[in-house]
């Protein structure tokens, strides 16, 4: 899986978890998002339960949600397809 399948411009991943900052950071690739989301998750000490509403979307400059990243770091369409 390429992270090609992935085109996010000007796109953002919000990152929410109980006891932690809300996040949204600007991306540009699969790679990067999976490394944003593993730092975030790793440095709070997050677990699956703590994720909220919203947690992991990637969001596109126009408000929609395009993709999602679980708590393994595998990326997902809306769809529920694997992207990454």
């Amino acid at each position: 899986m390429q992270s090609e399948a992935i085109a996010i411009r000007s796109g953002h991943l919000r990152l929410a978890a109980v006891g932690c900052p809300t996040l949204h950071v600007l991306v540009n690739d699969a790679e990067q998002i999976v490394r944003i989301w593993e730092h975030y998750r790793d440095k709070n000490g997050v677990g699956a339960s703590d994720m909220k509403s919203g947690c992991g979307d990637l969001i596109a400059a126009d408000g929609g949600v395009i993709a999602r990243i679980s708590y393994n770091g595998r990326i997902w369409d809306v769809s529920g397809r694997r992207l990454y």
